[in-house]
């Protein structure tokens, strides 16, 4: 190194090297061109082989790196390009240091050019490229004091290496670089101590039709002798000269190492290396520094291009194309949604082969279309791109069918090529096929992957192609101008501010609860080509629209977004929703944008908070400003937008607004006697609803649907509640949100009167009188059957009149409540009965119940009497002290004096109350009449027909309101009862042998149980059955269509909440797949689907049920207020009439069934069971020592679900799973006690 004492500038030496002309162009243009280098690269690459002939001079090794000190202006060090000092004043120069790894490098054969030289260049430019922010060097080096140490203690460079760059010719200004100046140096002071062993000031200067190279070489005379520096320059030199031969086309040579040196003043000639065609593919090879916007390391490049011969670029993914690339490879043996056709009509005479020139010269013009797509190997997927690919033009002659004939095979033709998928890692993903249909009719179709190019893009291409032909083919020239390439946004969008956009998304996304999901789930598994519906605005409507929307300050794409919003909310029944919006993503900052081929667009959120009091002009308004902030960080990729909220997938529905700059009346003209006619496009989407808009003289809607996800008629049904919508905007502007109606009078008919006309005469009587008109009718008929106890009509009746006058001579009659606490058995339903015939209402208490809970619906219920036996009065709860009476113990004391007529309930007599699960953590007593279970009795026997033959199974609990039916459908109807033992309704193997051994027909089932059952192998030999009804939860179509295949009778789902006499639906399943439905009203009953408005929802939409009509209960066992609450008026009913919220979530099919979905709340339905899972959290959270809890439903296994509470302890305070659970089942009946996980907090959403 440099002693500052003796080595100044006094003590230098200097040598001038020039070069000419013709190896200063090409050192400037096509070589680095070839390399894929910058000329000051090369420079560098030179300067490594000087240093390797003058290391082997001096000892016969090779250098294994190449040190030094790089300097620079200093006025390109801020990356962002933000700060423009161009035209400042001041001292920027950069300082730092590089060192080249050249092992593995073959210098010696670099001499000889070739492969080895380009390596050699790509390796200086690789390690150039990996260098940090070099201005950052400094300000550690001497602003840093810990850092500047730890850099002073490294190896400092011998050589500084300065680029000055060019130099024009001057133009006439004031100012011109003297002749003599040689070069851009200042006077140094003779002290000043050198800093390098040698130093390299290069520039070049260019004049018209010359460019000169200067390199000043200055060194200490002490550390350099001259005839060494000489030497050195003059390696550099010849080196400089076979780089900047490397492209030249003439035939290889091998040049001798005495070939002449450059000399030390301008000379003007000197023998170079040539490369062959081969070594110009090997120095094309890219290196990471070529692929800057992608971190890809040098072994996971050369296998790309390895894989993909002719490589030129590698890119990174634009946001849409990031997430059409997930949906690609999401499932690659299904449909690929993004396939998209462009049919164009073309009339004329065509000439051939122009057209495959022009369709060839489109794929060379944009380098978007030669891209392909992978991410085999790699973190990350990126985007290929070829220097050159085919053009793919099949061509189908049908001229000669009939029309007919010809159209059905042109619809064939489309949807095959649509379905043949696209193998995204070999380009081209574009395909053309021309359909001949007579001599001066052809059809070109376009097909393409969607994550080529956006519909503004196929605007351009359309128009270039229709000029490119009309040259080709009529013979007169056409310039375009040049292409702006892709990635050119590519890196402009590399430059945009990520954390100020994602900041943005965030607060616009803040305190969103749910996404907005049409369809459901399923989005990335696409198994048909999606269906379209077409609105049309007619003229008129349009320009009144148009209009309105220009009086208020609003574009007409916020009116069509913000209508679109509103209906969503309709449809969804939320006022806070989400939908895809589609922005072009063509920033005017760009040059070249309005003609560049790519896919530019990006999908964002669109969120709106609907406020239904609002005027719709004014809601509109709100909508367009909600959107103003996100304007400047569009650019962001959904996927991120997405993983910050919390929420995963935030719709499933989209708009696009088509406005492209499309000029009708040139693509219409001639192009040399070809006319294009028309132009259809299908748009690809995976999403439930894509909606396409075109604006213009009729403003058109293109409603894209999956038909997986929604029915075409649902489809329908949107679209014309839009068209409502958009007209309401343009003629009652003013008109509220809410009062905006989406159905028509037709399908208000429909859904409120023509499928609920169940209008049908009931038998008169209540449960009593029908039992004893038929145990009169046939007396001695067999009425129940219990192990081995069997009773007649008449036996039965007997004793249920005996246990009658005991009830009443201990105080129960109508309007009263007697409690039932008997395990299954002959006295459970002699209980039953007998508790009717005294005129009161039964209460089933299960003795299996907690004590705590019994003892809380005793008090509640207040009842009159409670029957039980001995054994089981043991274990129920001294308090509260209800009166019992034990049916084994006889009837002492009961006697009462005979009465002519007692007094007997009426139809209006609550004829049972159940208690069923409450959100407060408390049970609630549901009153049923006896009007109600009739009407839903008489309607199960002219729906299912039983006889005198029949045996019906009752299994269900008789807390349970599907025991109702079981118990007294068949004692009404003359068929026997079959009563399982305790408990035997959870064992399927019992269950298959008692419906074997007692020649069961009927039997009912909740679907968890009948998925158990049928896989029992011995089920298989219930062959007795004639029906099975399920009821109690969801019926999935697996369960459904494994019944059929294993028993092949009649099933029957059911649907009705303990509000209502057991069910209100029902439906015969078939087997074929497709959700089971919940089915139609039964009599006298009435379905409304409604929003949160209470206004009916169209077809398709999900809304909450409300039922009403003779199936209600008469509400809950005092609790008016929440009757009140559950049991509104119902405004489409008579007068007087009222309607049960079920808080179940459903829809109208278009055959005019219902469909469950699911809860509006947190209740849940478990083997049958309705429970609140707020009663569960209730008392879990009372439990000591438990500070925090959550009670969810977890289905990890489809159709087994269970309850799982999670429980934070206190601090300090150890918690037991085991002992929460025992101290849960004190309170709770064994189906409502979860599985308990002890957690030591619970998460949180972004929204807390």
């Amino acid at each position: 190194l440099p002693d500052p004492a003796r080595d100044t500038a006094a003590t230098a030496r200097s040598l001038t090297v020039t070069l000419p002309t013709e190896v200063v162009r090409p050192l400037l243009t096509s070589a680095p061109a070839a390399l894929n280098t910058g000329p000051d690269e090369l420079m560098l690459a030179a300067l490594a082989l000087a240093a390797h002939r003058r290391q082997q001079r001096a000892d016969g090794t090779a250098p294994v790196s190449l040190l030094v000190d790089l300097e620079g202006h200093g006025r390109d060090a801020d990356p962002t390009g933000a700060l423009d000092v161009s035209r400042t004043v001041g001292w920027f120069t950069t300082q730092y240091p590089a060192r080249f790894d050249l092992r593995g490098l073959d210098l010696t054969a670099a001499w000889h050019g070739g492969p080895a030289l380009a390596d050699l260049a790509r390796r200086v430019r690789d390690g150039l490229a990996a260098l940090p922010e070099r201005a950052g060097y400094g300000l550690l080096r001497h602003l840093d004091p810990a850092a500047g140490a730890e850099l002073a203690a490294l190896p400092q460079p011998p050589v500084l290496f300065n680029y000055l760059g060019r130099f024009p010719a001057a133009d006439g200004g004031p100012w011109t670089p003297a002749p003599e100046s040689g070069a851009l140096r200042a006077d140094t002071p003779p002290d000043m101590p050198a800093e390098h062993c040698l130093q390299i000031d290069v520039l070049v200067r260019e004049e018209p039709g010359s460019a000169e190279l200067t390199a000043v070489w200055t060194w200490p005379q002490a550390l350099l002798s001259e005839p060494e520096a000489a030497a050195l320059a003059e390696d550099w030199g010849r080196a400089l000269r076979l780089l900047a031969d490397c492209s030249a086309p003439a035939p290889r040579l091998n040049p001798a190492d005495s070939a002449p040196a450059p000399r030390l003043t301008p000379g003007d000639s000197a023998l170079a290396s040539r490369l062959t065609p081969a070594d110009s593919a090997l120095a094309s090879r890219l290196t990471p520094a070529d692929c800057p916007l992608v971190p890809l390391d040098r072994i996971r490049l050369d296998r790309l291009m390895d894989a993909h011969p002719g490589l030129t670029e590698v890119l990174p993914l634009s946001p849409l194309q990031e997430g059409l690339f997930f949906h690609a490879s999401y499932d690659e043996q299904t449909i690929d949604a993004y396939t998209g056709q462009l049919v164009l009509d073309l009339r004329g005479p065509l000439d051939l082969p122009a057209l495959r020139q022009s369709l060839h010269a489109l794929l060379r013009r944009h380098d978007a279309l030669r891209a392909g797509f992978t991410d085999h190997g790699l973190t990350e997927p990126v985007q290929i791109v070829l220097a050159e690919v085919d053009a793919p033009l099949d061509v189908a002659d049908l001229s000669g069918l009939g029309a007919d004939e010809q159209r059905t095979a042109l619809e064939e033709l489309l949807t095959e090529d649509r379905l043949r998928r696209f193998d995204l890692a070999r380009p081209p993903l574009v395909r053309f096929t021309l359909v001949r249909l007579g001599e001066r009719e052809h059809r070109l179709v376009m097909t393409n992957h969607h994550i080529l190019w956006d519909g503004w893009s196929a605007a351009v291409l359309l128009k270039e192609l229709l000029a490119d032909y009309a040259s080709r083919a009529g013979h007169t020239p056409w310039t375009p101008e040049p292409a702006a390439s892709f990635r050119s946004y590519l890196e402009w969008h590399a430059r945009q501010d990520r954390a100020a956009a994602a900041a943005a998304w965030q607060g616009a996304l803040d305190g969103l609860e749910e996404p907005t999901l049409l369809g459901g789930t399923g989005l990335n598994r696409v198994g048909v080509l999606p269906e379209r519906t077409v609105v049309e605005l007619d003229a008129g409507l349009t320009a009144r629209l148009t209009a309105r929307a220009r009086a208020a300050g609003v574009t007409l794409s916020s009116v069509v977004q913000g209508c679109w919003a509103i209906l969503l909310g309709r449809f969804t029944g939320r006022d806070d929703v989400v939908f895809g919006g589609t922005v072009s993503g063509r920033t005017p900052d760009l040059p070249g944008i309005e003609n560049m081929v790519g896919l530019l667009i990006n999908t964002l959120p669109v969120r709106f908070r609907i406020r239904e009091d609002e005027p719709l002009i004014e809601a509109l308004a709100r909508f367009q400003d909600a959107q103003t902030p996100l304007l400047d960080h569009q650019h962001l990729g959904l996927a991120e937008i997405q993983r910050d909220s919390g929420l995963g997938t935030l719709f499933d529905t989209a708009v696009a607004f088509e406005n492209y700059p499309v000029d009708e009346e040139t693509l219409s003209g001639s192009a040399a006697g070809l006319r294009l006619a028309g132009v259809l496009g299908t748009d690809a989407t995976h999403y439930t609803v894509n909606l396409v808009v075109l604006p213009g003289e009729r403003l058109c809607l293109h409603l894209d649907h999956r038909p997986d996800m929604l029915d075409p008629s649902t489809a329908r049904g949107m679209a014309e509640a839009l068209r409502r919508l958009l007209t309401a905007a343009a003629e009652q502007p003013a008109l509220a949100v809410a009062e905006v109606e989406l159905l028509s009078d037709e399908e208000r008919h429909r859904v409120l009167r023509e499928w609920n006309d169940t209008a049908h005469p009931v038998p008169e009587g209540t449960l009593v009188d029908l039992f004893e008109r038929q145990a009169a009718r046939a007396p001695h008929r067999t009425a129940t059957v219990f192990e081995e106890e069997t009773l007649t009509y008449r036996e039965l009746d007997a004793r249920a009149d005996r246990l009658a006058e005991r009830l009443r001579a201990r105080g129960a009659g109508p309007e009263g409540i007697v409690a039932v606490a008997l395990h299954r058995s002959t006295e459970m339903v002699v209980a039953l009965l007998a508790v009717l015939k005294s005129g009161a209402a039964y209460l089933p208490v299960d003795p299996g119940l907690p004590a705590d809970r019994v003892g809380y619906i005793l008090a509640d219920a207040a009842p009159a009497l409670l029957i039980t036996t001995s054994a089981t009065a043991a274990v129920l709860p001294d308090e509260p002290a209800v009166p019992r009476l034990l049916v084994d113990e006889g009837d002492e004391g009961d006697a009462v004096d005979a009465v002519a007529a007692p007094p007997r309930p009426v139809g209006s007599s609550p004829a049972y109350v159940i208690y069923t699960s409450g959100s407060t953590g408390r049970p609630k007593g549901v009153v049923v009449a006896h009007d109600a279970i009739v009407n839903r009795l008489a309607w199960m026997q002219a729906a299912y027909r039983l006889d005198d033959t029949d045996r019906v199974l009752q299994k269900t609990p008789f807390g349970f309101d599907v025991s109702v039916w079981e118990f007294f459908w068949p004692l009404l109807e003359g068929a026997t009862l079959v009563v399982a033992r305790p408990d035997g309704h959870k064992d399927p193997v019992y269950l298959a042998r008692t419906i074997q051994e007692q020649r069961i027909t009927t039997v009912h089932f909740v679907p968890s149980m009948l998925a158990a059952f049928l896989e029992e192998p011995s089920a298989a030999g219930c062959r007795s059955l004639r029906r099975v009804v399920c009821s109690g939860e969801a019926l999935s179509e697996q369960v459904a269509n494994r019944f059929h295949e294993l028993l092949g009778v009649p099933l029957h789902n059911l649907y009705g909440p303990t509000e209502a006499a057991v069910d209100v639906t029902s439906w015969e399943c078939r087997p074929g797949p497709g959700p089971v439905p919940i089915g139609r009203p039964i009599w006298n009953t009435r379905l409304y689907v409604l929003d949160a408005a209470l206004r009916p929802v169209p077809v398709g939409v999900t809304g909450e049920l409300y039922l009403a009509g003779a199936g209600l209960a008469r509400g809950y066992l005092g609790r008016p207020a929440l009757t009140a609450e559950r049991f509104p008026a119902d405004p489409f009913g008579p007068p007087g009439a009222r309607m049960y919220r079920t808080g179940d979530l459903a829809r109208w099919r278009p055959d005019g069934a219902v469909e469950y979905l699911g809860r509006t709340d947190d209740q849940v339905k478990i083997h049958g069971f309705r429970i609140e899972l707020g009663e569960i959290d209730t008392v879990l959270a009372q439990v000591p020592g438990i500070a925090r809890s959550a009670v969810i439903v977890r289905e990890d296994s489809p159709g087994e679900r269970r309850l799982v509470g999670y429980a934070v302890p206190e601090p300090g305070v150890p918690c037991d799973p085991d002992a929460v659970r025992a101290d849960l089942a004190r309170t709770l009946p064994d189906y409502m006690v979860p599985a308990v996980v002890v957690v030591d907090d619970l998460p949180l959403t972004p929204n807390g």
